[in-house]
């Protein structure tokens, strides 16, 4: 009896166990095997597939996700506003129309609205200072719609910036792009608050190769008392955008919109997030008004240039202007008069740093103080002499 038991239990769990094997077959065959067989046209001509091809159902499934960039270029846009202000420049000669920075020449203009960026909490604001009109009063404009009357506290020569401020405190000043992460083909919004109402406009823009022997004087040859390295921006146009900042993605300010006089007009440019800074910092130091006056015009020597010329040298600041005139490639009275430089001169070297594409001679001074005294390093007619200037 007890054997009869025994076999009636294995029995029942080997049936068992086939139904629960034919089971899983069948859902595997189901979901597995006949979407695969009803995927092959081969196969499913078959007689044997076709019917339960018939009554198969394939489902593709497919998510997409799709990441509007204009959404993200508003919120990034948006966030930054609030450090973009309007600059109305108002004086009393001229007419009563008022212009906007950039777009119209300043010369007889009696208003003028401009762009600026608060770079500190407590009202400090940085503009291009062709985005003002001299000898004028100022109201700067928020982007809440909130005046102050504005004072101007600073104008750096170097960089063309200058500096105004407001009588408010915690207000929501521009972060600083890092240096190491900027480089051509970088996204940038451009942001100016000249529009109606003062409401701010923006546009959007690739970074484009840094510039590097733009000098800010405008002219064929620079000034060792302008900036020389500007950012090019591929924008549909940069200039109405003057004296506002460019942000990358993050927010962050990568340059100001500036211009500098050509052939009539002005050619509008994108000054380094480094050089604001730079120049900032000074103003919150005090020691913006002591830049250092050198007083030559040069020429800053490229590989094409060495090529074309057979100078002998790839690199370095050549003194000299179009005319060939010594008083105006070494300006009269100017430290480097004074320490006899002369047209031709090649600087090599200021203070040890050699002067190359990455240091031209304009920042490699600016670094300096007034009263300072350089050591130039220098080619004379193939023979290499120190000479030193008192800035």
């Amino acid at each position: 009896m007890h054997e009869l038991v025994t076999k009636v239990v294995r029995f029942g769990i080997l049936i068992s166990s086939i139904a629960i094997l034919g089971g899983i077959a069948g859902i595997v065959a189901d979901r597995v095997l006949l979407p695969k067989i009803a995927a092959n046209t081969f196969l499913s001509r078959w007689g044997i597939f076709q019917k339960a091809v018939e009554n198969t159902v394939i489902i593709n499934k497919t998510e997409q996700v799709v990441i509007r960039e204009d959404d993200s270029v508003e919120t990034i846009a948006l966030s930054a506003s609030p450090s973009v202000v309007n600059i109305l420049s108002v004086r009393k000669s001229g007419g009563a129309e008022i212009a906007r920075a950039g777009e119209t020449s300043p010369k007889n203009t009696g208003m003028l609205q401009g762009s600026g960026v608060l770079v500190t909490n407590d009202g400090l604001i940085a503009t291009f200072h062709t985005a003002l009109l001299e000898n004028a009063s100022y109201t700067v404009f928020l982007y809440n719609g909130t005046s102050y009357p504005a004072t101007v506290v600073g104008t750096d020569s170097l960089t063309g910036l200058t500096y105004l401020s407001i009588p408010a405190s915690n207000l929501p000043s521009i972060s600083f792009a890092n240096p190491d992460d900027i480089r051509a083909g970088k996204k940038l919004i451009l942001i100016a608050n000249t529009a109606e109402e003062y409401r701010n406009r923006y546009s959007t823009g690739l970074l484009g190769n840094t510039d590097k022997t733009f000098n800010i004087a405008g002219g064929s040859v620079a000034s060792s008392e302008r900036w020389e390295g500007v950012y090019a921006v591929d924008a549909a146009s940069i200039a109405p955008y003057l004296g506002g900042p460019a942000i990358d993605y993050q927010g962050d300010l990568v340059g100001i919109v500036g211009n500098s006089p050509k052939d009539g007009g002005f050619e509008s440019f994108l000054l380094p997030g480094s050089a604001v800074k730079e120049s900032l910092e000074r103003q919150v130091h005090g020691t913006l008004a002591k830049r250092p006056h050198l007083g030559v015009s040069y020429l800053s020597i490229t590989k094409a240039y060495a090529i074309a010329t057979a100078i002998g040298r790839d690199r370095g600041a050549l003194i000299t202007t179009p005319s060939g005139q010594q008083g105006l490639a070494v300006l009269s009275g100017s430290p480097a008069e004074k320490a006899g430089l002369r047209i031709g001169d090649i600087i090599i070297a200021v203070n040890g740093q050699e002067i190359n594409l990455d240091n031209p001679l304009s920042v490699a001074i600016g670094r300096l103080e007034e009263g300072d005294v350089a050591m130039l390093r220098l080619l004379r007619a193939g023979e290499e002499r120190e000479i030193s200037v008192v800035l």
